[in-house]
This record gives C-alpha cells, structure tokens and sequence, in this order.
C-alpha cells in the first residue's frame, strides 16, 4: 500500500535485500476525466529496470509508486475489462427500444391513411398544410432528410423550427473549449446559457413546447444544460460507429413509415436531434404545466426510457476512452485528462447541389462527402458550370498570358536542391509551372501554414497557404485549383517545428480549362502558396471548412 495508491510489482531483477540508494525515485499521477472528476481506472506501469507496477488508482484517480529507479516511468491507463460487455449490452437495450418506437409508428401511420381516405380533397389539403405549420418538434423522434437514397445524419431542418441552428455555434464554440480542456464539465454547460440572450432562451422553451412565463428561470437553465448534454452524449454516439449506425437505420425505418401527412413535417435531423427528442422527454416528465410539453412528443414514454439509456452508453463510451500510455518522469506530479471526440456539426444546408462521387466510402469529417462528379466540360478536364455559366472563380475567354506559370527552374535551383529546398520538378510533374515565380524560404518555428483537401487528396500534399481563404470562390481563383483536382471540404493545419521548414512560396499560376464546344474558362491565380516536400511534415486531423455550398 502506498501513500495515494496501490500497487503490485511484477517481475523485475531487484534484490529487495541490497539497499540501493538509486533506487529512491517516485511517481506520482493524477488521472481525470474532462469534467474534473476523477477517473477510477486500472493502471500498469514499467519502470527504467523493467519492474512492472500494476493495480487500480484510488478514489482520487491517483497512484504513487516509490522506490524507483531513476527515468521515465512507462504508464498504460487501461479502462475496466468487462467495459465492451455492458456497452454491447447497452446497444441492445436501445435497439430494443427503437424497434418497438418502429412498430408504433407503423400501425400509427396505417390507422391515420385510413383516417385520411375517409376526408374530402379540401380537407386532406387542409391536414398537410397544417402538418407543415406543426413543425418538427410537436411530432419529434428524430427525423432523417433523404436527398435521393442518401441519408443526412445531422441536424439540419427549418431555421425557424431548429434549435441546431440557433445553438449550433454555441454548442460547437463552448464544446471546443470543454474538448481542450479550458472548462470542466459543469461550466461548459454553464457557457451554453450565459452565451444565449434571454429571448433566445424562451424562443427555444416555446420550440420544445415549453411555455417560459410557466417555469422559472432556474427551470430554462436546466433545459439549456440538457440541450448541452444532448450535443455532448451526440458527439460521443457519432464517435460510435455501431451505435451512428443503429440510429441511422432506424431513421431510415422510420421514413418508411411515415403517413403522407409526416412526410410534410420532414425538414431533417440527425444523432443530436434523436438524442435531445429523448432527453427532452425525461425533462417534460415533471409535474405542472412543464409536463403538458410530454403530450406533444409522440412515443414520450419510450423516449424517457430511450434518454436515460443514451445517458448510460454515453458514459460508457467515455470510460472506454480511458486507455492511454505515456512516459512519465519521476519525482515530479503527472496530470492526465481524457480525451473528447469531435464536435458534432449541426450546420444547417439545402439539399446537396451535387452528386457525391461513387469512389468514396465516408467523409473524413462530418457526414458529408465532399468529393463530387464534374459533368462539365472537356471528358479530360472536367468542370461543373455555376450560375453564371462558367466554373466556379473562373474568367471566361483565353487565358491571358501573364498569368502562364514559369518556365524555367529558378536560378541557383540545383544549389538550394542540395542545402534541403523541396524538389520543383516532384515526381517529374513540373511543380515550378504552377508559380508565377518561386522563392526559397525557411518557414520558423511556429509559423502555422494551411492545406485544403477533399476525401481523396492527401493531407500531407505539397501545396500549402499561409492563411485560410474565405470562401471557395476566392480559393478556386486565388489558387487556381481545378474542379476535378480538389473539391475541398477540409483543412488541415502544419505548425513548424524547431528546425523550420523549408519551402518554395510565391504567387499561383493561372490554370486554363481545356476548349470545349468552344467555351474556354481560366483560373486567374495569383495568391501565394507555399510548396514542401509531401509527406515530409505531420498535420492535424482533417477540419470542415463550412464554406456554403453556391
């Protein structure tokens, strides 16, 4: 037993019986979650001899091993065994519950068409026009908008009926803070309220079917804390293929058993809205006028039973999350937090403009793909023609001359090759042809640079900016990026390391689209870009850029 913690050593070449003065270093370690609540782990931990300590940290999330030599300390935080089990276990509870919210709305669905085939015309008319003005959320379960055969699992129906929308740059700016660790657990939901102004609260109380002048403001703030809660359990189940993929099935289950008059109501959803429909439920089950809000949920009673499951998984999922392994020094404190899946995105869009390519089988971020079929244009050069007639930031006519790319290597080329320079003539491809002119430069440490990407470019390509464009237009023109090269949808991020980075920047040549039918389009380019040797840095996880669709 030790002061924090206990442990067991395991193994190791020691004589417990020589006294060694070396042998007098300790670790001691702290280990919680992102709440700041302490994480009740398992641990095993090898120290510089290779004696391995294993045992459970304390109530506190601590443990304290002495008698060490000195060095680092290799520590494995590992999270219960039969954790898998009950998550299982858990999943099968919830898909209990979705099939029989399933078969409800199936007979449900049939007894209201035959409700329907006995009204006139004017007054079936009258029913859909009035399903329409109902909104999303006096019906809410958690619908899915089909585009197609295609499925959209985020939050994204009518401005004026979504709480996604209105919350959804709140939730996203206080998450990401609660993801780095900035705030705890109860102070992120703290940051979801104090963000919203008072009338935005009570536009979304009245949403859910709650009457504001009814609950006190003690009440809303709960109800602010659930929507937050909601979007945290939802970015833990979108981090959860089995279970994103359970929910997305049972949406589409859900659709094929819609009446015609539901079918008006559609207007989209996702994990988030599936998720917030069942917390709502357990919020509305309290007694007085808050409880009336329960009627309006069709199946309330499952859904309370649906709340309190997710609520279960989600913090199943967060311990599962509790492996790690890191080198901790000795005769220091080593604080450790868990780690956090993404935000969610709730970003609200029309129906996709554009056919997602067949070659790719998921986004890299979000439920999005990005990666589209170009229809237009020259078989070998293809485009896709806007509004306006031409390809998006492109000029129409014959590209003008000054905005050709070099020629020629740059001068004193095979010097800077040698002293570290990335290679202009990459993989025989002529990369000097699309700068206007190229200079060496040695990027130091910190400097951030930016790549745009889409499902199937590589994160780690050669071309780079300083800065993120604004929009896609001003990406296309700026860097002269042909459709059928990159159709965005991600950024990734580089921050130079000690050594810097070496790299070629200048102003981007100008691209022309090859003749066809006699149209001719260019890209002017002209913004700098940067070009390194690919492969050769790491980047963060591929980001959404958000940038609307034309």
């Amino acid at each position: 037993m030790t002061q924090v913690g206990e442990g067991v050593a395991v193994g190791g070449g020691r004589d417990p019986d020589i006294d060694d003065l070396d042998d007098n270093h300790w670790l001691e370690l702290e280990y919680r979650f992102q709440s700041g609540r302490a994480v009740y782990g398992y641990f095993r931990a090898t120290d510089s001899d290779g004696m391995v300590w294993v045992g459970r940290l304390n109530d506190q999330g601590q443990v304290c091993l002495a008698g060490l030599p000195p060095g680092n300390v290799r520590v494995t935080l590992l999270p219960e065994p039969d954790r898998d089990a009950r998550i299982e276990a858990t999943r099968a509870s919830i898909k209990e519950v979705l099939d029989q919210i399933i078969e409800d709305q199936r007979l449900e669905a049939e007894a209201y068409e035959r409700e329907l085939e006995q009204m006139g015309g004017p007054r079936r008319v009258f029913e859909h026009i009035q399903a329409v003005g109902r909104g999303a959320w006096n019906g809410a379960v958690g619908f899915v908008e089909f585009v197609g055969k295609t499925a959209y699992k985020v939050a994204e129906f009518s401005y004026y009926l979504s709480p996604a929308n209105l919350l959804g740059d709140t939730l996203r700016a206080s998450y990401q803070s609660y993801q780095d660790g900035e705030l705890t657990w109860s102070e992120w939901y703290g940051s979801v309220n104090q963000n919203l102004q008072d009338e935005q609260k009570k536009d979304l109380a009245r949403l859910f079917g709650v009457e504001p002048d009814d609950i006190s403001e003690e009440r809303l703030r709960e109800l602010m804390g659930l929507i937050a809660e909601a979007y945290d359990i939802a970015a833990f189940i979108a981090d959860d293929a089995p279970t994103r993929e359970m929910l997305l099935e049972f949406a589409q289950a859900m659709a094929d058993n819609q009446s015609s008059v539901e079918w008006a109501e559609f207007a989209g959803a996702g994990v988030f809205e599936i998720v917030l429909a069942a917390l709502l439920a357990i919020f509305t089950a309290g007694a007085g006028n808050v409880a009336q809000a329960a009627s309006q949920l069709r199946h309330a009673s499952r859904l309370r039973g649906l709340g309190h499951l997710f609520r279960n998984l989600a913090r199943q999922l967060r311990r599962k999350k509790l492996r790690k392994e890191f080198d901790a020094p000795v005769d220091q404190k080593t604080s450790i937090s868990t780690d956090q899946p993404q935000a969610p995105q709730l970003t609200a869009r029309a129906e996709l403009p554009y056919e997602p390519h067949s070659d790719v089988k998921a986004p890299k971020a979000g439920d999005r793909v990005h990666k589209r079929y170009h229809r237009d244009g020259n078989p070998e050069d293809p485009y896709t023609l806007q509004a306006d007639g031409k390809p998006m930031g492109a000029g129409a006519g014959e590209m003008p001359r000054d905005f050709r790319g070099m020629k020629e290597l740059p001068e004193g080329y095979d010097e800077l090759l040698e002293n570290g320079w990335p290679d202009l003539n990459y993989n025989n491809s002529k990369t000097f042809r699309t700068f206007l002119e190229a200079k060496p430069v040695d990027l130091p440490e910190g400097t951030k640079i930016y790549r745009i990407v889409d499902e199937k470019n590589n994160d780690a390509g050669g071309f780079w900016a300083y800065d993120l464009p604004a929009n896609k237009t001003e990406w296309r023109s700026g860097y002269a990026v042909k459709d059928g090269w990159n159709d965005n949808g991600y950024f990734v991020e580089h921050v130079v390391g000690e050594n810097g980075l070496k790299a070629w920047e200048g102003p981007a040549a100008g691209q022309p689209y090859r003749e066809f039918l006699g149209e001719e389009f260019y890209l002017q380019g002209g913004d700098t870009q940067l070009f390194i040797t690919p492969n050769s840095v790491e980047t963060s996880s591929p980001k959404l850029t958000n940038w609307p669709e034309p």
